[in-house]
C-alpha cells in the first residue's frame, strides 16, 4: 500500500525556531511512517512542498501524486491560499485585499484534487483545512 502525502510546508515539514523558519524531520509523514514501519507493505512519500497553495497543487498532482500510483492520498493545504500580497498591503493597508486564492477558487480546486485521485479509485483524505476568509464549510459528496 502507497501513502502519498501531498501539500505545503505543513507537510513537508517547518517550524519556526529563533526567528528562522527551519526544515524538520518530526513532520507527520514521517510519523506516520514510523507507526507503520512495523508493516513492510505500506510506503509513505511526501510530497509536500513550501509555500504551496491549492493552485500549485493542482498543477502538480500528475507529476508529484498520480504518477506514484498510490492507495490513499493525504491532501492538506490552505493556509498559503489565505495568505495576501503584502507588499500591496503594505502600500495601502486600509484597502480591501483579496487573498493569493480567493475562497471560491480554493474550494473549486480541492474538489478538483479530490476528484481526480477519487477518478483513478484512489482515497482521498483531506487534512487540516484551515478557515479561509469567511469560515466556509467544505462539502464533497461521496460518490
Amino acid at each position: 500500500m502507497k501513502i502519498v502525502c501531498f501539500g505545503d510546508s505543513l507537510t513537508r515539514g517547518i517550524s519556526y525556531v529563533r526567528g528562522r523558519l527551519r526544515i524538520i524531520k518530526e513532520n507527520y509523514p514521517n510519523s506516520l511512517a514510523k507507526l507503520t514501519e512495523s508493516l513492510p507493505f505500506v510506503e509513505v512519500l511526501n510530497k509536500g512542498v513550501f509555500n504551496d497553495n491549492s493552485d500549485l497543487l493542482v498543477s502538480r498532482i500528475e507529476k508529484d501524486v498520480m504518477s506514484e500510483n498510490p492507495d490513499i492520498v493525504l491532501i492538506e493545504v490552505g493556509g498559503n491560499d489565505c495568505n495576501f500580497h503584502w507588499d500591496e498591503v503594505a502600500k495601502n493597508p486600509e484597502g480591501d485585499h483579496e487573498p493569493i486564492v480567493p475562497i471560491d477558487r480554493y474550494l473549486e480546486n480541492v474538489t478538483q484534487l479530490v476528484k481526480q485521485v477519487q477518478d483513478k479509485h484512489i482515497t482521498p483524505f483531506l487534512l487540516t483545512l484551515p478557515p479561509t476568509g469567511s469560515c466556509q464549510i467544505l462539502q464533497i459528496h461521496r460518490r
